[in-house]
C-alpha cells in the first residue's frame, strides 16, 4: 500500500496537481463498537507523506444522529444519494 501511495504521489506532483487521500469509511463503521484495525496504519502512512487526509468518517458518519441512514434501506450497501451528497460536500469544503 505504501509503495502505491508513494508512486502514486510522485506522479501527481510530475504533473503539478495536488493529492488528496479520501478516507471512505465502509457501512461497517455505523456500529458503535467496530474498530478498523487498519485505519491508524493507513493515516499514519498518508501523514508522514504529507498528503491532506480526508477522514470521511469524521467529517460526515460521526457527525449524523444515525449515520446508517445514509446507506439504502440502512444495510450494507453503497451511500444513499444524501450519503454521497454529504460526501460530496465534506470533500469539497476540505479542498477548498
Amino acid at each position: 500500500f505504501e509503495q502505491i501511495i508513494k508512486l502514486t504521489k510522485k506522479i501527481v506532483e510530475q504533473k503539478n496537481a495536488k493529492f488528496y487521500f479520501v478516507y471512505l469509511p465502509s457501512y461497517s463503521y455505523t456500529d458503535q463498537n467496530f474498530i478498523d484495525l487498519n485505519y491508524q496504519k493507513v493515516k499514519d502512512i498518508i501523514n508522514n507523506l504529507e498528503i491532506p487526509f480526508i477522514d470521511i468518517n469524521q467529517l460526515v458518519l460521526k457527525k449524523e444522529k444515525d449515520p446508517k441512514s445514509l446507506f439504502p434501506f440502512k444495510i450494507w450497501n453503497h451511500f444513499t444519494v444524501d450519503g454521497y451528497s454529504k460526501v460530496g460536500n465534506a470533500v469539497f469544503e476540505a479542498i477548498k
